[in-house]
């Protein structure tokens, strides 16, 4: 495979910033940046030496500085593992396809992208998601359309901050999907998880549905976030 060289970081459309680098496992590489997307011109991709897609060719510039965000972190996070192939390109639905033989996830919100890297041997999945603390307004809107009764009895025996819950409980659920959705090939809603627990580096989430023969009703899985800045960050393994 043809190795993606990234050049150095000379325009002010990026700026490093590993800030979620301390949710890393074993195995695992994540790493970060933060994007300005005024800053953004079409010739960054060539300035990163990151592709463009035709279908990204096409969108709004937003579109396409959240998508270079996104891609240099995965060079970074994969040019870290010891991969020889640098480039993470765009599969139906607009689903990640990592190099072989490893595994990968991409996040972008306002100004921020992270992706995490790691081999298939050692993990089944990863899913990486990091989103902006959502609103009083935004959370009370919306929040009977994403949560379970079971995530709402947690809240209620919880002593969180409602806003700070809602996001946790959104990004874990983001995290999970793509984490899975390589070997389930399929969308599933944010009714068919749930939340167990939270503590103060990381939570539970379980299955509410069976998905395939592999992942069935009533599984569980780990994960970690991190909250910083007005930002939350969460981490999901899948072992073998």
């Amino acid at each position: 495979m043809t190795q993606l060289p990234l050049k150095n970081n000379t325009l002010p459309f990026l700026v490093n910033d590993d800030f979620a680098a301390p949710l890393a496992e074993q195995g695992l590489v994540i790493k970060c940046t933060g994007f300005d997307v005024a800053a953004y011109q079409p010739d960054c991709y060539q300035q990163f030496n990151i592709p463009l897609p035709q279908r990204v060719s096409k969108a709004v510039p937003k579109r396409q500085a959240e998508f270079l965000a996104g891609r240099y972190c995965a060079a970074r996070a994969l040019s870290a593992l010891g991969s020889d192939n640098l480039n993470v390109q765009s599969g139906e639905n607009r689903i990640p396809i990592w190099p072989q033989k490893t595994i990968g996830s991409i996040s972008h919100t306002a100004g921020k992208a992270v992706a995490v890297a790691g081999w298939q041997r050692d993990y089944a999945g990863v899913g990486i998601d990091c989103e902006t603390l959502v609103s009083d307004e935004v959370c009370e809107r919306i929040y009977d359309t994403i949560t379970t009764p079971e995530d709402s009895q947690l809240f209620d025996n919880g002593c969180w901050q409602k806003p700070w819950f809602f996001t946790l409980m959104f990004s874990a659920k983001e995290s999970l999907f793509k984490a899975l959705y390589p070997t389930v090939n399929k969308y599933f809603g944010f009714d068919k998880a749930q939340l167990l627990e939270v503590t103060e580096e990381g939570f539970v989430i379980a299955l509410r549905e069976t998905l395939n023969s592999r992942w069935q009703k009533g599984q569980t899985f780990s994960g970690r976030y991190l909250s910083l800045d007005g930002y939350l960050v969460t981490l999901l393994m899948l072992p073998h």
